[in-house]
């Protein structure tokens, strides 16, 4: 394929195993790579997606895994997440619906300070439905992006415990965090 049309399948990859037609088309446009239905054709052709209602799948995860191996290695798969990133947000605004989709796209594109009120989002939206293994998830990754910085996240963490307790997802009470909260602000 032309570099065009792989920068057009990253971008691809970067929205997921089913990227939605539309989005893929404004993913695009925002990278200033065109994208061409003969793409698609030859990908169908040649077994590695399929057509759906509102636009594709990858056939194999591991197909989608490995453009996306190949953008990360040459340098362009945090752009192309960064380019997601905005596009949900432009989409779907800051709701808890696209919380979880949001923060991996911005993780993805390492920018991760924005990420961190997204997956408190997610921990919370998960578990105000009643599910709490997907919440503690979300506070796990939390913790995890809060590894990823260069400074001091002392605050960050005691103000995700006050959410974990606030969301039945922390055994201690509310009361015992407050003060030391107030402290680190």
């Amino acid at each position: 394929f032309p570099q065009g049309a792989r920068h057009a399948l990253e971008l691809a990859a970067a929205l997921g195993q089913n990227p939605i037609l539309a989005d893929w088309m404004a993913v695009c446009d925002a990278a200033g790579v065109e994208t061409t239905y003969d793409v698609i054709d030859a990908l169908v052709r040649e077994g590695l997606i399929r057509r759906r209602p509102q636009g594709w799948s990858f056939c194999h995860a591991l197909f989608r895994e490995a453009v996306e191996a190949t953008a990360r290695d040459e340098g362009r798969a945090a752009k192309w997440h960064s380019l997601c990133a905005d596009h949900c947000l432009r989409l779907f605004g800051l709701s808890a619906e696209n919380a979880e989709r949001h923060a991996e796209h911005l993780l993805q594109a390492n920018r991760v300070e924005e990420a961190l009120p997204q997956l408190l989002n997610a921990a919370e939206s998960y578990a105000r439905t009643g599910d709490f293994d997907r919440g503690k998830e979300m506070f796990a990754r939390y913790d995890a992006a809060l590894a990823r910085l260069d400074r001091d996240t002392a605050t960050e963490r005691i103000r995700a415990d006050l959410h974990r307790v606030r969301n039945g997802l922390f055994e201690t009470r509310v009361e015992d965090l407050e003060p030391l909260l107030a402290r680190a602000e």
